[in-house]
Order: C-alpha cells, then structure tokens, then sequence
C-alpha cells in the first residue's frame, strides 16, 4: 500500500512538472519588424533586399537605394531638360525618355557629390530567411536633399557644356598645330560624359573639324633665295607655330638645316656650292603631323645667284 502511494506521489510531481518542461523548451519570439519596413515614410528612400549572408544583403540592399537616389534624379533632370525635349521630339516620347533617363542614371553614378552615398546613414533591419539574410534599409532623402542633388548635377553639366562651347571659340583662334590632339581628347571625354544626342552629335562635329583643320595647314613661303628658304605655316589666313621639325630631302645637297626663328618664322638653310644650274635642285619637305602628313616642294633657282 505504500508503495502504491509513493508510486503515486511521484505521478503528481511529474505531471506538475510537464507545463515547467514545455516552456523551457519553447522557441523565442522573433522581433518584430519596424513599420517602416513595409510601409513608406516621407522623407525617406526604403529599399531591401535578399543576400548569402548578412553583409551581401546589406551591399545588395544599399545598391538599391543608390539606384531609387538616381532614379529619381534622373526623372527630376528629364522633365525640365532642353535636351530631353529635343530628344523625345524626335522619337517615341516613353522609350526615347527612359533611354534618356538611363544615361543620365549611368552618368550621376560617377559623379562625386554622389559617389559619397553612405550606409552609416541609414537605419537597418535584418531577418533570417530561407537561403540567407534579407536586409531592409531606410535612407533619409528629403525633397531638399533630391533638388540639392540636382542643382550640383546641373551646375556640373553646364561645365561640360561651357567646355564644348569654349572648344568651338578655339577651333578659329588656336595657332599651335601641336594642340590639335589635346583638343580632340578633350572632345573625346566630353563626349564619353554627355547623355543627350544634341551634344554628343555637336561634340562628333567639332572633332572632325579639328581634324580636316588639321589637314588645311599649309607651307606659305615668304622668300626664297639661293641658299636660304624662309616661310610660314598658315591655317584659315592666321599663323601656326609647332615643335615639330620637318624631314627634308634633296639629291643635289648634302646638308640642310633648319632654323626656328620664333614667331612662326622658319627657314632652311643649305650650301649650293656642288650644285650644277642643270641639276633639278629640288627640296623636298614633309611634316609628319598626327592628323595630317604636310609635303611641300621648295626649288632653288642657281641664275638669281
């Protein structure tokens, strides 16, 4: 009997215990996400993201809010351009607007003022998932922040612009032939950096013009006397200076030298004293510029000596 009574004394303790047992081995509550993770907040870029782990979900989810940044810059900057408005005129105003849009997209991403996005701005949420880490992300970006954005965009651009518009002054006033291919890879750069049609078409324009300026330098002879060729280089009627110095060639010579007189001023000088009148006492002269090979013929006539 009183076996069967501490038998059953030790069924009661046991069944007491099980609620104690159960809860010891209850999983804890998950921390609920803040509001803002699914919901918009004024002010504010929210974005997220799925990762391997917790830090690619981060990277992941901060390139989101970077390309909404962009995105709303570009679709700010498309509304009011002029160069949009001549663009969609031209084509099929949603496609012509969203090719628009991606190139100034791609263009801001390396421009400084915005390259300097950071995560130590935003506030954080992680959660476990299936397969990795989602990351919710909610970066402060005001309507004051976007227009900030903007006009830094739109002042660097009219650099750019004033650039193409300062090349265009130069293409009818530069006077160093050597510049030429600073001045095309100044164009080039331009070029790589303009978004709308309008310039890069003006910006292609402007470099094949320095390039046929290039081809229309010419040999204007100022005298020529036995022993002594002076001229100039001219380009559109103004005079051209280089650093360059010309090859020359004569059979009937042996020596040519050729002086830099400043100012645009050069002469070859040379002995005609094994010359023979008979001879063809030709000189030949080659410039071998970059955009252009100059080849100028010089004869010496031995009766004026």
């Amino acid at each position: 009997m009183k076996t069967r009574l501490n038998l059953l004394s030790f069924l009661c303790v046991m069944l007491l215990c099980l609620p104690v047992m159960a809860h010891g081995k209850k999983k804890p509550v998950k921390e609920p996400a803040p509001e803002w993770t699914h919901s918009s907040v004024p002010g504010y870029v929210i974005s997220s993201a799925i990762g391997g782990d917790e830090q690619d979900a981060k990277e992941r989810c901060f390139r989101n809010v970077q390309s909404e940044i962009l995105n709303s810059i570009a679709v700010n900057i498309s509304s009011t351009s002029t160069f949009s408005s001549q663009s969609i005129s031209e084509g099929d105003a949603t496609s012509t607007r969203q090719a628009y849009q991606d190139e100034i997209k791609t263009v801001a991403a390396r421009l400084p003022f915005l390259t300097g996005l950071t995560t130590a701005n935003a506030d954080v949420w992680m959660e476990q998932v299936d397969g990795g880490w989602r990351c919710f992300m909610k970066y402060p970006f005001s309507r004051f922040d976007q227009e900030e954005l903007v006009n830094q965009f739109l002042a660097y651009d009219k650099e750019k612009s004033d650039q193409l518009d300062s090349l265009k002054k130069t293409l009818t006033t530069f006077t160093n032939i050597d510049k030429i291919s600073a001045y095309i890879a100044e164009i080039e750069t331009l070029n790589t950096y303009f978004f709308d049609e309008t310039r890069k078409s003006e910006a292609e324009g402007l470099k094949r013009q320095f390039r046929e300026a290039a081809g229309r330098v010419a040999v204007t002879p100022v005298s020529n006397e036995p022993g002594r060729f002076v001229y100039r280089l001219t380009l559109d009627g103004r005079n051209m200076t280089t650093s360059l110095v010309p090859i020359t060639r004569c059979e009937t010579l042996e020596h040519i030298d050729f002086k830099d007189g400043g100012d645009g001023l050069y002469s070859l000088v040379y002995s005609t004293q094994y010359c023979l009148p008979t001879d063809e006492n030709n000189i030949s002269m080659t410039y071998n510029f970059k955009y252009n090979k100059l080849k100028h013929i010089i004869h010496f006539n031995l009766s004026k000596q």
